[in-house]
């Protein structure tokens, strides 16, 4: 929740749960809500909070009634919460699947786009980016823009241009702008508009 008068951010201490015909359930931790989800099709809601102490707690309690089913606090090792307990990025960083012969892999797509990267220079223009990169969202100019590399939106670049015609304050991009610099690849989450 957002304090308007203030600007920033209040804990929730409480989630409503609006269901069908009118009928609203209240959950109420007692400490601050840090997450919350949906469990076996909405019949259950898994709710993470955090007491003084600083630990999370992990409760899952019926959706229709409010009624706490199971509770338990934070284990020393994520892995050990039960599947409710856990959050989407969990699901999917478990769901990853490891061996020897996939880091391997792995490592060899990484070596193949950083040299696919490392062939893009200054003096080049921007349609030679674009057989590697794509746009991103996010603020940018005709003379400055991040790309993301088409494989992974991950992997990103900050790309400087010089403009070779029109005015530098027009949005149209061409593509014959010239690269002047790009920076080196880092890894970010992803920018929407």
């Amino acid at each position: 929740m957002r304090d308007e008068e203030r600007g920033n951010t209040v804990p929730s201490l409480q989630l409503e749960i609006y269901r069908r015909g009118g009928h609203k359930a209240v959950i109420e931790p007692g400490t601050p809500i840090l997450d919350w989800h949906f469990w076996k099709d909405g019949e259950q809601v898994a709710v993470s909070s955090v007491p003084n102490d600083g630990h999370v707690t992990y409760a899952l309690y019926d959706s229709a009634t409010a009624h706490l089913i199971e509770r338990l606090s934070e284990p020393s090792d994520e892995g050990l919460l039960p599947q409710w307990a856990k959050s989407g990025a969990q699901i999917q960083d478990e769901s990853v699947r490891m061996s020897a012969e996939l880091t391997q892999e792995r490592r060899q797509w990484i070596a193949k786009v950083l040299r696919q990267i490392g062939k893009i220079k200054p003096g080049m223009r921007r349609k030679d980016l674009l057989t590697v990169f794509t746009t991103e969202g996010g603020i940018s100019t005709r003379t400055q823009r991040t790309y993301v590399n088409t494989e992974c939106p991950y992997i990103k670049v900050n790309v400087r241009f010089k403009v070779v015609s029109g005015e530098n304050l027009t949005l149209t991009e061409d593509l014959d702008d010239i690269i002047e610099s790009i920076s080196q690849p880092y890894l970010a989450w992803g920018v929407i508009d």
